[in-house]
């Protein structure tokens, strides 16, 4: 699994390329963090508003909305990220 990170107007959209069998564990793990019980060592779950999720054959692509006045730490994302390959 490839995944790239790119941050537009605040708004940081993470790519997941190639997913293929880990695509129901990666989205059992980003309900998680929706629902707020985020599995990763971080905190930036505190500063989302919202995310999106699009699915596509052998992709996915989440869009993480911050909270008014909160700023999205791309690199701390990308760890979150990394616990998910």
């Amino acid at each position: 699994m490839e995944s790239n990170i790119i941050k537009n107007n605040g708004i940081l959209e993470v790519t997941l390329k190639n997913i293929g069998e880990a695509k129901s564990r990666v989205l059992e793990s980003l309900s998680l963090c929706q629902a707020g019980k985020c599995n990763c060592q971080t905190k930036e779950y505190e500063k989302l508003e919202k995310m999106e999720i699009e699915e596509g054959d052998n992709n996915l692509v989440i869009k993480l909305y911050p909270k008014d006045g909160m700023d999205l730490d791309i690199n701390e994302v990308n760890k979150c990220i990394d616990t998910l390959k």
